[in-house]
């Protein structure tokens, strides 16, 4: 997945990606893990000098001692392996140690225009070490190789996939929304009533946001007649209401705005949902 993921963020013939023949896991934020693959890719894709392509690979490995990586060590395990290769100019040889420190960059005015903030392949770092993984760095002949360590998971561990329309509530829930991706809950969000039930007919969620306003309540009344299994979420602003929707069916009510510790009851109270049904 994270693979696919990256593929729509670079043009393909400037990509090489091999994968192994089975698939590699690792649990985590398929966002932050994302974000932090497409900086080490853009970088990479720079050092070329829009020539040729870079390689993206990524495989299981034993680590059967401890190994020193350019960036920490990395304990006896098994973990994926991403590398993300080039052929460009390498990195200068006086910055090779601090490459993942912040205001550190790899980047010359001369090649791309602009020296760089120094923040990207810190910001990287500082994913990888979240899900307890770890960088390495070899200089090649010619360009680079960045490994990317992560503690592999034996299978695919995700939560169940959750299907989960939000209207009208882009602005509540983008601040949370990494949280939405670690517990593997997949956002379908719509501007208007009309939208979220064309899409309800069509793909059946789990879970609907409804911001508490008059106007939307006809959209609940045939949602939950077109689904009566939903779970649905009220979000309101400012005013403290047990059912803002005059009695209609409400399985939680989120105040705006919500802090990490709402959403994650949030969570709670829709995992027990889901063992009733």
């Amino acid at each position: 997945d994270l693979m696919d993921e990256l593929s729509r963020y670079i043009e393909s013939d400037r990509v090489l990606f091999l994968h192994p023949p089975q698939p590699v896991y690792v649990t985590g934020s398929r966002l932050q893990l994302t974000r932090a693959l497409l900086n080490v890719s853009l970088n990479a894709l720079e050092a070329q000098g829009g020539e040729g392509k870079i390689e993206i690979a990524h495989s299981v490995i034993q680590v059967e001692a401890i190994k020193r990586c350019h960036h920490g060590f990395l304990n006896r395990g098994s973990y994926a392996c991403i590398q993300v290769s080039d052929s460009g100019s390498g990195i200068p040889e006086e910055i090779v140690d601090r490459v993942f420190e912040p205001f550190v960059t790899t980047k010359s005015r001369s090649t791309t225009g602009s020296s760089g903030s120094g923040l990207g392949l810190s910001v990287v770092a500082g994913i990888i070490d979240d899900h307890d993984g770890r960088i390495d760095l070899e200089a090649r002949n010619p360009g680079t190789c960045v490994s990317i360590y992560l503690p592999q998971t034996e299978n695919d561990s995700r939560e169940r996939e959750v299907q989960v329309l939000a209207i009208s509530s882009q602005q509540f829930l983008e601040p949370h929304i990494d949280l939405f991706y670690k517990r593997n809950w997949k956002l379908h969000l719509v501007e208007d009533e009309n939208d979220a039930l064309r899409h309800a007919s069509d793909s059946p969620p789990s879970i609907v946001f409804f911001p508490a306003a008059a106007k939307f309540e006809q959209a609940l009344h045939h949602m939950i007649n077109i689904h009566p299994e939903v779970f649905i979420v009220i979000l309101q602003e400012g005013v403290q209401c047990s059912n803002p929707y005059n009695g209609l069916p409400c399985d939680y009510v989120l105040n705006m705005p919500a802090s990490t510790a709402d959403i994650e009851s949030l969570f709670d109270v829709f995992a027990e949902h889901e063992v009733a049904y």
